[in-house]
């Protein structure tokens, strides 16, 4: 069942960070995906972009860590959150992918799914032992989840340019 934690703690963290790192990276991007959702009145989409990131730093940190109580709630709420809103901007405009995960595009092609997909990890993640860690493993977590996430950006950004020098 650890062994479970581990890997469930690690997915989480790793699509976290994704995105979260995407965000940061790229903010006056991310704040015109928030506002194509039609959502909010603009003004308010700068605080809305900051509190996502804040949100999913916390995320990131507590799967990392294991200090789970609580946010695990806060995770499933955002996904639904962002579930709902994904659904409704695909109503009213027809587009079917997000730029959440900038240049991870098999992140961005299907987010419902990957949601629903998300909500059910948190979930299974709930019902498996909470697993405390050292500051040294905790610190060998965090390389692993930032190497793995950005080998998987530099992965995902050279199949693209590889597919537009083709084409």
């Amino acid at each position: 069942m650890v062994v479970l934690t581990y890997l469930t703690n690690t997915i989480i963290s790793i699509i976290f960070f994704s995105s979260l790192s995407m965000k940061a990276r790229n903010l006056y991007n991310f704040k015109l995906e928030i506002s194509t959702y039609a959502l909010l009145p603009h003004r308010l989409v700068g605080i809305a972009s900051y509190m996502v990131i804040i949100t999913e730093t916390f995320i990131v940190i507590t799967y990392l860590f294991g200090w789970l109580n609580g946010w695990r709630l806060l995770c499933v709420s955002m996904l639904f959150i962002f579930s709902i809103a994904t659904w409704i901007k695909k109503r009213n405009t027809e587009q079917k992918i997000c730029s959440c995960f900038g240049s991870i595009s098999i992140l961005n092609r299907f987010p419902l799914l990957r949601n629903i997909i998300m909500i059910f990890l948190v979930l299974v993640s709930y019902y498996l032992p909470i697993t405390t860690l050292t500051i040294f493993e905790s610190i060998q977590w965090v390389l692993l989840i930032c190497w793995i996430s950005f080998l998987i950006e530099i992965l995902s950004t050279g199949k693209r340019r590889e597919s537009k020098n083709v084409g």
